[in-house]
C-alpha cells in the first residue's frame, strides 16, 4: 500500500522480534524485496520507541473510552480503532509541520463534521425493503467506529448480535447505550457471550 499509493519504497522493517515476524515465509518475502530486517534486543521497549508510546497511548485511550460509556470489554478492537482513526486526524508532536498523518497520507485536510462520540446511542435506519409496515423504523444500537468512507457509520446491535453499516443514523451524543438502565438490565449482562467479529 505503501509503494502503490505513496510512490515509495520500504527498505528497512525493524521488528521486536515478535513471532509474527519470524516465520520463514515472511523472512523470504522481505529478501526477495530487498528489505532489511532490523531486529531490536529482547524485552528492550526503548529499542522501538516511537512504536511503543504510540501503543501505550493507544491502549490506555481505548480503556478510557471503553470505561466512560461502562462498554463490555468485547468493545476493545473497536475502540481502539476509532482512537486511531481519530488520532490520525489530529496534529501530533512528532510531526513538526504541524500537519496530521491523514494530511500527509492523503495529501489533503480531513473532514471533522462526521465526528461523534464513541458508544452513544446510535438509530440505524431499517430499509423500507427489510421491514413490513408496523416495524420499526430504526434499529437502536451501539455507536462503536467509522468506515474507510466517512458517510457510513460502524454499528452493533447487540439485541439482533449483528453489525450495521449505516449512512442514515441519528446519534444520541449525551446517552451512552451502556448507561441507559434499560439497556445494561436487559442487555449488557447477556452481551458478553456474544462474540464480535467484523
Amino acid at each position: 500500500m505503501v509503494e502503490k499509493q505513496q510512490g515509495k519504497v520500504i527498505r528497512k522493517l525493524r521488528t521486536d522480534r515478535g513471532g509474527e515476524y519470524k516465520s520463514n515465509e515472511f523472512c523470504h518475502l522481505l529478501q526477495q524485496e530487498g528489505i532489511e530486517i532490523q531486529k531490536t534486543t529482547a524485552y528492550t521497549p526503548q529499542s522501538t520507541g516511537v512504536s511503543e508510546r504510540a501503543t501505550r497511548t493507544i491502549i490506555g485511550t481505548t480503556c478510557a473510552h471503553l470505561h466512560a460509556v461502562t462498554a463490555p470489554k468485547q468493545y476493545r478492537a473497536e475502540a481502539a480503532m476509532t482512537v486511531i482513526y481519530v488520532r490520525n486526524r489530529h496534529p501530533t508532536p512528532a510531526i513538526q509541520t504541524g500537519f496530521t498523518p491523514y494530511e500527509l497520507w492523503h495529501g489533503r485536510k480531513p473532514m471533522y463534521e462526521h465526528l461523534w462520540v464513541w458508544g452513544c446511542v446510535a438509530y440505524a435506519q431499517v430499509p423500507k425493503e427489510a421491514r413490513n409496515t408496523m416495524d420499526k423504523a430504526a434499529r437502536k444500537c451501539i455507536f462503536i467506529g467509522y468506515t474507510e468512507t466517512t458517510t457510513q457509520y460502524r454499528l452493533c446491535d447487540p439485541i439482533g448480535k449483528r453489525f450495521v453499516i449505516s449512512h442514515n443514523v441519528i446519534f444520541e451524543e449525551s446517552t451512552s447505550y451502556y448507561n441507559t438502565s434499560d439497556t445494561v438490565s436487559q442487555e449488557s449482562r447477556g452481551y458478553y457471550a456474544l462474540e464480535l467479529q467484523p
